[in-house]
């Protein structure tokens, strides 16, 4: 039976991909209509961040890894919703380009993370 951090980490993974794909969609000007469904992706996204980053708590992950992941989870929707307002115009390219750094290092947090809850779950209780 799969443990809750494999299906955690591919239930993210899923989201997360489905968001990039409708953040690209959004980006090469074709599917504003789709933002809502982007933001709402990106929500079940920090969520999911926030449930791993729990069970790496659980787990004994680093603290450095687990504060980066409370890093990310904050600072994904500030730029994400930030990006609405800030710099219009034709340096907005650069927002645009950190909103989705910052997703791949929250996709890196959560691997981490899942990953050591995932090998603390294999090991047997003494």
């Amino acid at each position: 039976m799969p443990t809750a951090a494999k299906i955690l980490i591919m239930l993210f993974r899923l989201v997360w991909l489905l968001g990039l794909a409708v953040g690209i969609w959004i980006w090469t000007g074709h599917g504003y209509a789709t933002l809502n469904t982007h933001i709402a992706l990106g929500f079940c996204t920090v969520l999911l961040l926030a449930i791993i980053a729990v069970l790496g708590i659980v787990a004994r992950a680093s603290l450095v890894h687990i504060l980066v992941a409370g890093f990310w989870i904050i600072l994904l929707p500030v730029v994400g919703f930030g990006q609405l307002r800030w710099m219009p115009g034709a340096q907005h390219w650069l927002l645009r380009v950190l909103h989705l750094l910052i997703g791949i290092l929250a996709i890196g947090s959560a691997e981490m993370l899942a990953g050591k809850a995932k090998r603390n779950a294999a090991t047997p209780a003494l």
